[in-house]
C-alpha cells in the first residue's frame, strides 16, 4: 500500500519530468478514417508556398488561420483520395506513376542551372537522395492521378458541384495582374 501512495502522489511529477526530457518531432492534427495526418504535412505545404513564391503571414493568428486552411485541405484530399482507393473502376497505373514523377522531375530539375544546385536543394529540402525524392513525388502523383480520375466521376455523377471561388480569392488573383498591364503611350 504504502508503495502504491508514493507511486501515485509521486507519478504525476515523474511524468512531468519525463516529458521535459522530451522534444516534440511531431502532432496530430487530424485523423481521416484510420490515415493520421501530421503537423509536418501542414508545414510541407507552408515550405511548398514559398518556394512557389507566395507570401506567407508572419502575425501569429493569419498563420493559425492559413494552417487552418491548409488542414481543412488535407482532410478533404485524403476523403477524395479514400474514396478513390475505395471505387473499383479508378485504375492507375505503375506506368501512369512513372511517367507523372519523370515529367514532375524534369520540369523541376530544368530550373536549376547544374545538377550540383539541384542536389544541394534535395538536401536543403530534407531529402537525401534523388531516389527518396523520387520515392515522394510517386506517393503525390499516385495521390493526384487517382483523385483526378475520381472527381469527373464525381461531377458526372452529381455528387460534386463546382463552388465559386470566394471574393477575397478572385481580388487576390487579379490585383497583382492589374499592376502588370501596360498600356501603350497615348498618341505614339
Amino acid at each position: 500500500r504504502t508503495i502504491l501512495m508514493v507511486l501515485a502522489v509521486a507519478w504525476p511529477r515523474l511524468l512531468a519530468a519525463q516529458a521535459s526530457d522530451f522534444t516534440e518531432v511531431d502532432h496530430i492534427v487530424a485523423v481521416v478514417g484510420t490515415v493520421a495526418i501530421p503537423f509536418s504535412r501542414v508545414q510541407e505545404q507552408l515550405n511548398l508556398m514559398r518556394a512557389r513564391g507566395q507570401t506567407i503571414p508572419t502575425d501569429s493568428t493569419a498563420l493559425l488561420r492559413l494552417e487552418q486552411a491548409i488542414v481543412s485541405q488535407l482532410v478533404d484530399d485524403e476523403l477524395l483520395y479514400q474514396q478513390a482507393q475505395a471505387d473499383t473502376s479508378i485504375r492507375v497505373t505503375d506506368q501512369d506513376v512513372q511517367d507523372a514523377v519523370d515529367r514532375a522531375i524534369h520540369q523541376i530539375r530544368t530550373q536549376f542551372s547544374s545538377d550540383v544546385d539541384f542536389q544541394r536543394q534535395l538536401q536543403a529540402s530534407g531529402f537525401g537522395t534523388l531516389a527518396e525524392y523520387r520515392g515522394w513525388i510517386a506517393d503525390q502523383q499516385r495521390r493526384d492521378l487517382m483523385t483526378q480520375t475520381l472527381l469527373p466521376q464525381l461531377q458526372q455523377k452529381g455528387e460534386l458541384k463546382p463552388v465559386a471561388p470566394p471574393d477575397s480569392e478572385l481580388q487576390a488573383c487579379y490585383d497583382p495582374g492589374k499592376r502588370q498591364q501596360s498600356r501603350p503611350a497615348v498618341g505614339s
